[in-house]
Parts: structure tokens; sequence; C-alpha cells
């Protein structure tokens, strides 16, 4: 394809005066990751991937659900069950030809974050958790390197900007302390309306184009809130926290292992230290709290394995004790949250799978 295709397709922000072709260089030679194809991910890597941005990571471990695609414009139905690097790659391949793609099938590790955010000069923070949350950001300010977060529960939306400069808060000055899993529900318990990761990965994506083009007007040191049923939007200003565990005058985080949860809930067991990852070959009783409509997505396998959704609390109580029982969801968080609830209950022969099948699918 001539240089001449190429000119065309950046034509019309090309002659914005603020872009022009030396901010359209800027972009060609720009490494920018994005981590986590999903609601936010999607409108996030197509308008970088249309906006030019010459190499663009995508990072992410999940396969594409049915339920996915209300909010995930990238995929398709005939997607449903790949990879959603894959897809998502072949889409904006096919959308842009002029841009390098890097898929990282995976999901964010402390033995991986570093070595990853490291080969870029700007990430946008699309997951939906806290755990990976703070796992990027915390990698990003040990690399130094630019991040874009942003969040959404149900109606509303928050997005910051990090860019890791002296007398700049980080987000450990905010929460010094992970919250907890179940502090706020996923898009799975809480829902969510499609327009809500569309906008604001959509805002993630204007402000990396504002940092690349070193635009007025970036938003870092606060956090901006949206609330899409009132119309809303407040700035609430950070300020650093000089008592701040990461980037406080005496910090008490130096890696990524030390910042990782050191409480985990009493019972939770991870991939590796189960007897087997096979439901037919393993002692535990493997049970699904998921929805039908989330177990109906699966791969086969899982009709292995019993179905009790989180819903139906007296058949979850009633577990017998001859078999040690062993929960799961999608993330491990609302096992998490019921293994509490069950071994407060006197049901010690119950347990949970750490990281839910997200943590099987990374194995």
């Amino acid at each position: 394809m001539s240089d001449r295709s190429e000119q065309l397709y950046y034509s019309r922000q090309r002659i914005l005066p603020e872009v022009s072709e030396a901010g359209q260089a800027r972009l060609k030679a720009a490494r920018v990751l994005v981590i986590g194809a999903g609601g936010l991910g999607c409108p996030a890597l197509s308008y970088l991937a249309a906006a030019g941005v010459g190499i663009l990571g995508i990072c992410d471990g999940d396969r594409v659900a049915l339920s996915n695609l209300h909010r995930q414009t990238l995929y398709a139905f005939a997607d449903v069950g790949e990879y959603k690097v894959l897809a998502a790659a072949q889409r904006l391949a096919a959308a842009n030809p002029f841009i390098v793609l890097q898929t990282h099938r995976e999901n964010l590790g402390a033995a991986n974050a570093r070595e990853l955010v490291c080969s870029y000069d700007l990430v946008l923070d699309c997951t939906d958790n806290f755990s990976s949350k703070f796992l990027i950001h915390d990698a990003c300010f040990f690399e130094k390197v630019p991040l874009i977060q942003a969040s959404v529960y149900q109606f509303e939306g928050q997005l910051q900007v990090y860019i890791y400069q002296p007398g700049e808060a980080c987000l450990r000055c905010l929460w010094s302390i992970q919250p907890t899993p179940d502090c706020v529900g996923s898009c799975a318990e809480a829902g969510v309306l499609g327009v809500i990761p569309g906008l604001l990965g959509t805002w993630q994506a204007a402000e990396a184009l504002k940092l690349l083009l070193d635009l007025p007007g970036q938003q870092h040191n606060e956090t901006l809130l949206l609330n899409l049923l009132s119309n809303d939007l407040l700035r609430l200003r950070q300020s650093p926290d000089p008592d701040c565990p990461l980037c406080g005058q005496q910090p008490q985080i130096h890696d990524l292992l030390a910042a990782a949860p050191a409480v985990r809930v009493p019972g939770e067991l991870r991939p590796d230290q189960l007897d087997s990852l096979s439901p037919q070959q393993s002692r535990y009783r493997w049970i699904d709290i998921r929805s039908a409509a989330e177990r109906a997505e699966s791969s086969d396998w899982i009709q292995h394995t019993e179905h009790i959704p989180l819903e139906d609390q007296d058949a979850l109580r009633a577990l017998a004790p001859e078999r040690d029982c062993l929960l799961f969801c999608a993330s491990g968080q609302r096992s998490a949250q019921l293994l509490q609830s069950l071994r407060a209950a006197g049901l010690g022969h119950v347990y949970a799978l750490a990281g839910g099948l997200q943590a099987l699918d990374n194995r």
C-alpha cells in the first residue's frame, strides 16, 4: 500500500494545526499498551488504531463470551470462544493496515507486569477489578510509564491519568490499602449499560492522544467522575500523601510482590494447590456459582461440574460435609465472598478457587 494511501487515511486529522505532519509522525513513533480488551478496551483500541498509533499492544487472557457483545464492539457473534486479543487484532488490522499490533495473550501478574509495561511509552488500564488496577498502577509507577486508568459501575465512570512526576499524587495516595474484591460488584454482578464503558474507553483514548501530541488540557493529578443519568461531571483534585506507602517520604512498597495483597480469604485455593485441575479426577466437588447464562457460555469441561447459582443460598448452605466442596465463579470475587459467609456459618469443608476461571485460563 502506497505512502499516498497512508497520507489520505489520516488526512482529516493532519489538517488540524495541533496535529499536522509532525504530530502524525509522533503518533506513528508511539508505543501504547492497552491492558484489557473488554468494554473499556474496545473503544480505546479502536480510536488509537484509527489515529495511527504506530505500535499498539493488546493484553488480555480472556475469551469472547456472548454476554460481552452488547458492550465490547470489536467482536461479533462468530467470535464467541475466541481469544479477545486475536479477534481484536484481526479487526484493528483490517481497519488500519498502517500500524503494528502486538498481542499479549495473558493476564498480568507480579512476575510479568513490569517487563511488559516497560516496553511501551504509555499504558491504558482497561481492566475491571481492583487487583489488576493496583498491579498495573504499581508496575507503571516503578517503570515511570504514564498510565491512563478508567473504571465503570452501572451508570457511572471515573478516569485518572498518572504521570508519576514529583509533587503529584499516585493511586495509593488515595487508597493506601487495596480494597477487598467484594466492596463493589463487577459487570457480571452489578450490571452495566454498554454505552458507559464505551464513553470511558473513548475518553481514555482522547487523553492518550492529548499526551502523545502534547495537547493542552491534560487531566493528570485529578479524578474525573461521570454520571450518565444526571449528566454530572465532577473534577476532584488529588493531593500527594506524604505517608503514601508507595510514593511517600518513607515508602514501604518497593516491588510488585510487596504490593500484592498479603491477606487471603481463609479457604481460598490457587490452581497450583489443587490435587487435580480436572473436576472428574479431583477429590473436590466443583460447584459453579455463576448464573445459568454465564455457565451456558463456558467450554464443554464445565459440564463435569455441579451448578448451584449464588442466588440459591438454601442449597449452598446445605452442602453435605462428606466431601470437600470447591466453589468457583468467573474471577473469584463472588466465590470468595460466599466462602466467607459459609465458613462463618460453620461449613469448614467448603473452599473457593482463587482467581476463578480466569486463573485456570492463565495456566
